[in-house]
């Protein structure tokens, strides 16, 4: 959707499968969104989960509880997506996510039964 390249990513069949985003982690306070495009090549739907934590859910047990995680369908074609990061910031149990250290971004699926492949395009803040 924007410039002349995007990621492609080819999620397996092991029992999470995703794309871990490793060079956007950092400093995300000054900024209200984040936004992406995903593209799905398949003529079926496939169910996603993003995941977002903080350097403090390192910290802990990991659990599902103390993180943002949303279902996110890709239906066929390009789909655009744009989470408020107060929601994000919002999501752990009990406390308020850190913004300002966020360690850890994901798509995952579960479940395949056979190879899929997604394109990444234009992530950022806003």
């Amino acid at each position: 959707t924007q410039g002349k390249y995007s990621a492609k990513v080819t999620l397996g069949t092991s029992r999470f499968a995703k794309a871990a985003l490793r060079q956007f982690f950092g400093d995300w306070s000054g900024y209200q969104t984040l936004a992406f495009e995903l593209y799905n090549p398949d003529s079926e739907p496939l169910n996603m989960t993003l995941r977002v934590h903080d350097a403090r859910h390192e910290l802990g047990n990991y659990a599902h509880t103390d993180r943002f995680n949303t279902r996110i369908i890709l239906e066929p074609g390009w789909n655009y997506y744009r989470f408020d990061l107060q929601t994000i910031a919002a999501a752990p149990q009990g406390r308020t996510m850190e913004l300002s250290l966020i360690r850890g971004v994901e798509i995952f699926a579960s479940g395949l039964t056979g190879p899929r492949t997604i394109y990444l395009d234009n992530l950022r803040l806003e």
